[in-house]
């Protein structure tokens, strides 16, 4: 989806590409909105050491079913069909992969030493994955997931929902209700991080209002059960992961 950025000024919506961000002052939701979000959001090679890590997968993972959602770059969905699990990935840049594989490489050159060795590996997993596997790279929205009710066993989402999307509330709440409900009763749904170091622009209070409007929505819904979780990447760095576990009926 090409954004209508004349439309979304009309609505409120500042894009500031000198710091690749955008900055919204509009109440409402539309899928143009969350096209410019995913335009301007940095893609990265997060490791499958590092997301298996955030969700707890140290057994047999055959015959379960792993949605990522927005997963770039990096290998998590690779390492999961791997291991035997039917897993998809879906991402709005996946329409074009080189410009994705692209764009994760510029972002790799700016990171740190180690990280960049980390997520180096990474991204050349997900190029061969890509490549063999290309029916499990799927180009689409958080908000308007191509899967049935109730299909997968965990779903995740990395550096992007509570770190890109939480600048309106609408959004947010649907790209979560979206994952919520291609849950199976009894899966989880880990979205991490929850926090960003620095808020967007200064838009702090619109990113607090979205997060504390969305655990207004997840306390009304009689389906889930919600709760932080707390633990240290490579034994050092502090992360909180929202889980989100869909009760059996």
């Amino acid at each position: 989806m090409t954004p209508d950025y004349e439309k979304l000024h009309a609505e409120g919506v500042v894009v500031d590409e000198s710091v690749g961000y955008v900055m919204v002052s509009t109440t409402k939701f539309t899928p143009e909105l969350e096209a410019v979000v995913a335009l301007m959001t940095p893609v990265s090679a997060i490791s499958s050491r590092e997301t298996f890590h955030i969700l707890g997968i140290t057994g047999d993972v055959r015959g379960q079913r792993h949605l990522d959602i927005a997963g770039g770059c990096s290998d998590h969905t690779a390492e999961l069909l791997a291991r035997g699990a039917e897993a998809y990935s879906v991402d709005p840049k996946y329409g074009d992969i080189e410009a994705i594989i692209a764009q994760a490489r510029k972002h790799i050159e700016g990171s740190p030493a180690a990280n960049a060795a980390t997520e180096t590996i990474a991204l050349q997993r997900f190029i061969e994955s890509a490549s063999q596997d290309p029916s499990h790279y799927r180009t689409g929205y958080a908000t308007a997931l191509d899967f049935p009710n109730d299909h997968f066993d965990r779903v995740s989402c990395f550096r992007f929902m509570l770190s890109h999307m939480n600048i309106q509330p609408d959004m947010l709440i649907a790209a979560v209700a979206e994952g919520i409900r291609v849950l199976k009763p009894g899966g989880t749904f880990t979205i991490c991080p929850t926090e960003r170091k620095e808020p967007l622009n200064g838009f702090a209070q619109a990113n607090e209002l979205c997060r504390e409007m969305l655990h207004v929505w997840l306390d009304s819904n009689p389906r889930i059960r919600h709760y932080g979780k707390e633990f240290r990447l490579n034994g050092k760095t502090a992360v909180t992961s929202l889980e989100i576990e869909k009760l059996a009926r």
